[in-house]
């Protein structure tokens, strides 16, 4: 199996995600969802900024299509789930300074952030008095968060589809598929991470 199947395996997975992950938080996003408090907008800002790790997470693995894929893997989870480090390793075009910006800054706060939150239980949006970034989470910031992810997400696929030319997953067979899952976990043990 050529070895860029394997890193069209993760790229594609990686922007499926990506995809979902936003198409996910946007529908969840209602004025009148009835559970319009602080944590439960956390949550959707977490599948927000999901969809931006695995949007850049997709960029990575398209750049370096002629890499081994457990190779490929390596690198991306030495970035973990700091955005800002993503942005520097996937180093995607098509978002601006204020947007790489507002990325840098939520990384401060990474997904951890639902976490701080669910202790509260606030029933508006307001500045948590423990944040000490101390800035409001509400549907407005969640907008935003979203709007970068859509950014970022098209970006990945423009990038994707330019570098493997029939853009789905390849089909591996399923013999090809379990040993490529078993690199991948054998990375992620090295790492000390689950896969």
């Amino acid at each position: 199996m050529p070895t860029n199947f394997e890193v069209q395996h993760l790229s594609h997975s990686y922007l499926t995600d990506a995809v979902h992950l936003a198409l996910k938080a946007k529908v969840a996003n209602t004025p009148s969802a009835p559970h319009l408090r602080t944590s439960y907008i956390a949550k959707l800002v977490i599948d927000a900024y999901m969809a931006c790790e695995c949007a850049l997470k997709s960029m990575i693995a398209s750049a370096n299509h002629g890499d081994k894929g457990s190779d490929v893997y390596a690198s991306i989870l030495k970035c973990g789930h700091d955005l800002h480090r993503l942005v520097k390793k996937a180093q995607p075009k098509n978002i601006n300074e204020r947007e790489r910006a507002f990325l840098k800054d939520a990384s401060k706060r990474g997904v951890n952030l639902r976490y701080s939150l669910d202790l509260f239980s606030l029933t508006t949006c307001d500045l948590i008095p423990s944040d000490e970034i101390a800035f409001k989470i509400d549907q407005e910031y969640l907008k935003k968060f979203l709007s970068v992810a859509g950014s970022l997400a098209n970006g990945a696929d423009v990038r994707h589809k330019s570098v493997f030319k029939n853009g789905a997953t390849p089909l591996m067979s399923q013999k090809q598929l379990k040993e490529f899952v078993a690199k991948l976990r054998a990375v992620s043990k090295r790492h000390g991470r689950k896969c």
